[in-house]
């Protein structure tokens, strides 16, 4: 889950917070039970939330008429004023409960809730509202384009709210246009070539002819029930739309992109060159890890951990004969021609369909609970398969959409099966399918059912790969080298982002160390890099919260002994949602005692 649709730190939509300034104040002083206020603050936690991020709560299939109906503007700097004003009152409503009286469930609520309060607080002096746009999925002009990621379009209903979102396509340039300009005055700018790849997305998207532009193929998804009449007037309006106000406002952000920002554009490639940057990104590290770990421990980690990995992929080596450089080794067992057997996109989704006929079997002795919504393997849309990752989307909650694992095929041919099996037990199952499908089935309150911090749900897909050994997926040596390469990318990701973002690494230095250490081709070197760019801190996620379950599942066992049982600890820790490591790490510790006694 390339955490796509990260929520933590946007701002609210205009007027929300008046529409709950007045009830507000009688719901917490009318409930004396500490459990029950700290319900009901969560409870209006999410909605704000949810009307901050109007795609989010399409996404999981619980949106109101409103939010279906709305794009998050949360790029506005009013909208961030008021999140930071509601975030404040709320974190002191939150310290008024007295927590010595919660049990179990509310205690580790409460410690969600105060860790997301208090980062997002502190993350709120940080403009990064004037870099309103990137190259990387989960955008919302993106999103708008692949509609089908935020509606089921049972009927013409959906398509009236979908035209009303559109609509504010316009409004959201303006202010992007905006933010960018006050972002060349205080220097503020992406780097260059990530403006480079931006230019030509947003033009694809401008295209003028609305029967051709990305935005009016949702006509496409108009359901054949659809009275003729009613059909015809839909269809009208997409492109009426489309062709006088969605793309040449998208033209317009385009053209000031190019003409006004990448004269301006970064020549760095690292957050902390910017104003205030280096703090910024330490913030960043602090947020995305959820741990207190400083940039330069995080930089040793990974040097650390890139040589072990380097030690078990020698050992690799050594079962194929081959006596070069490792460098070299990965070279060439890249390039041979059995790792690539594919001709069609169709094969390619295949097999990650037999993958998962083997897989899903097994897993009922490694969990005690299995989710019930479905998945599907679906390949990468054409609009952002050139700069994606592999990622999976959670289901809508009503059941209108299932679970997705996006495999991203840019060319069949050069698809290699070495890291297919590691890959799928990260993005599907038992990784974020499990993490995400389980934490919206469970009696849990509705922050914990539907957020996602990334070190604890990109931790946990990164530590479903290595569960490949227990289901028998890496006797092969091709499939345990796609395992140990796998892991190597994340344990490069803590040298690289680092290195990038604190220690003034070039873009080009940190593409060569990932290339010698993976075996990645320059392209897809350079497509890890420029993300990492974009999103500082996001894929320090990764290697961090696996250590951590990692560390958790051995104190355990060495705690309980033959009490210790692999599928317990599991739904132990996917039992309370996604939190942040510290309140997971403390969760386990009272499991420990509990079962001890």
């Amino acid at each position: 889950m390339s955490s796509s649709l990260s929520v933590r730190r946007r701002p609210l939509l205009l007027g929300f917070l008046g529409a709950l300034a007045a009830p507000w104040g009688r719901v917490i002083a009318a409930e004396p039970a500490p459990g029950s206020a700290l319900r009901a603050l969560v409870e209006r936690h999410v909605d704000m939330l949810l009307e901050a991020e109007p795609f989010y709560a399409s996404m999981l299939g619980v949106a109101t008429p409103q939010q279906a109906s709305s794009l998050p503007m949360g790029i506005a700097p009013a909208q961030r004023r008021r999140m930071l004003a509601w975030n404040r009152r709320t974190l002191a409503a939150l310290q008024r409960i007295d927590i010595r009286r919660l049990d179990e469930a509310d205690a580790v609520t409460h410690d969600v809730r105060r860790h997301h309060l208090e980062d997002a607080i502190a993350g709120a002096r940080f403009p990064d509202h004037l870099l309103p746009i990137h190259h990387l999925p989960g955008h919302p002009l993106y999103m708008l384009a692949q509609p089908t990621s935020l509606s089921a379009f049972a009927g013409a209903v959906d398509h009236e709210r979908h035209l009303t979102r559109l609509a504010q396509v316009p409004a959201w340039c303006r202010q992007a246009i905006a933010n960018l300009r006050e972002g060349v005055r205080r220097g503020i700018v992406l780097p260059t070539v990530i403006i480079e790849r931006v230019v030509p997305m947003l033009r694809a998207l401008a295209q003028p002819d609305p029967t051709r532009n990305a935005y009016a193929q949702a006509t496409q998804l108009i359901p054949a029930a659809v009275p003729e009449a009613t059909r015809r007037r839909l269809v009208r309006a997409y492109h009426e739309l489309v062709a006088r106000q969605v793309a040449p406002a998208v033209a317009r952000l385009a053209q000031v992109l190019d003409d006004e920002v990448r004269p301006h554009g970064r020549k760095s490639s690292g957050l902390g060159d910017l104003p205030d940057g280096k703090a910024w990104y330490a913030h960043l590290v602090r947020s995305n890890t959820t741990t207190a770990l400083g940039v330069a421990e995080i930089h040793a980690l990974g040097l650390a951990e890139v040589e072990r990995l380097r030690g078990e992929m020698a050992k690799v080596q050594a079962q194929y004969g081959f006596s070069g450089s490792l460098e070299d080794f990965l070279a060439w067992h890249g390039k041979r021609p059995e790792a690539r057997p594919f001709k069609s996109e169709r094969e390619v989704l295949d097999a990650f369909a037999e993958l998962d006929r083997r897989i899903a079997p097994q897993l009922p002795r490694l969990f005690g609970r299995l989710p019930k919504a479905p998945l599907e393997i679906r390949p990468e849309p054409e609009l952002t398969r050139d700069t994606a990752s592999d990622h999976y989307e959670p289901p809508a909650i009503d059941g209108s959409r299932p679970g997705v694992f996006y495999a991203v095929i840019t060319d069949p041919r050069e698809y290699a099966t070495t890291r297919m099996a590691a890959l799928f037990l990260h993005e599907a199952r038992p990784g974020h399918h499990y993490q995400a499908s389980l934490a919206q089935e469970l009696p849990l309150n509705r922050m914990q059912r539907f957020w996602f911090y990334d070190a604890f749900g990109e931790g946990w897909a990164l530590y479903a790969e290595t569960l490949g050994h227990s289901l028998g997926l890496y006797g092969e040596p091709d499939a345990h080298l796609g395992h140990l390469g796998l892991a190597m990318l994340r344990a490069v990701r803590l040298v690289v982002d680092t290195g990038l973002h604190e220690q003034g690494w070039t873009r080009e230095r940190a593409i060569q160390y990932l290339v010698a250490n993976t075996g990645f081709s320059q392209r897809d070197a350079r497509a890890q890099i420029e993300r990492y760019m974009v999103a500082p801190g996001q894929a320090l996620s990764y290697a961090i919260g696996r250590m951590k379950i990692e560390s958790l599942r051995d104190k355990a066992s060495a705690a309980l002994g033959e009490r210790f049982s692999l599928a317990a600890f599991h739904d132990e820790v996917l039992g309370s949602g996604s939190v942040p490591l510290s309140v997971l790490e403390a969760k386990i510790d009272r499991w420990i005692g509990r079962v001890k006694t």
